[in-house]
């Protein structure tokens, strides 16, 4: 149990450092998302991939944060004599202290950003599969280009005779 006011607030600051970092990392994936979206939109497909690598890298941190935000949650909970908190909006209904507003509020926000990054994600997702559509379909295009031209058909060799190929030139021979 929380001995005092100021051992929870202690608590409740330890949380919000926590969910700060939570919220740069959101802001930074958001400003990603949307430079991503440029360069898919550019076609510039090897910036694209150092962009999604520095993406995987900060939601790998923000797994680890939320890991932890969840385990201060549980030991905040416990500490205050709750049994019953599933989640940390259920710990900030039944905590009315201007720290709990505060946490409460950048849960808030945190949850608007990743509702941007995952609208971003998804546009950005159908812009992908649009380019890989396009870049499908020129390769058909190109393919029936080469392959069944009026005017050039490669000769076939009868069948059983051994002539070498029309390409093989006098240096080819000896």
């Amino acid at each position: 149990m929380v001995k005092s006011k100021e051992e929870q607030e202690e608590l409740f600051y330890s949380m919000e450092a926590i969910m700060v970092s939570q919220f740069r990392i959101c802001q930074t994936l958001r400003d990603l998302s949307q430079q991503e979206r440029k360069l898919l939109l550019d076609g510039k497909a090897e910036e694209l991939l150092g962009l999604v690598e520095k993406k995987e890298m900060l939601l790998d941190d923000l797994g680890k944060l939320e890991e932890t935000r969840r385990t201060m949650t549980d030991r905040i909970s416990q500490k205050l004599g709750f049994t019953d908190i599933e989640n940390l909006h259920d710990l900030l209904v039944r905590v009315r202290t201007s720290s709990a507003q505060r946490l409460n509020r950048l849960r808030e926000g945190i949850m608007a950003i990743q509702s941007e990054i995952r609208e971003t994600n998804r546009g950005n997702a159908a812009l992908a599969n649009l380019n890989i559509d396009r870049i499908g379909a020129l390769q058909d295009h190109l393919v029936k280009l080469m392959g069944t031209s009026a005017y050039y058909h490669q000769p076939i060799p009868a069948a059983g005779t051994n002539t070498p190929p029309m390409s093989w030139g006098m240096d080819h021979q000896a």
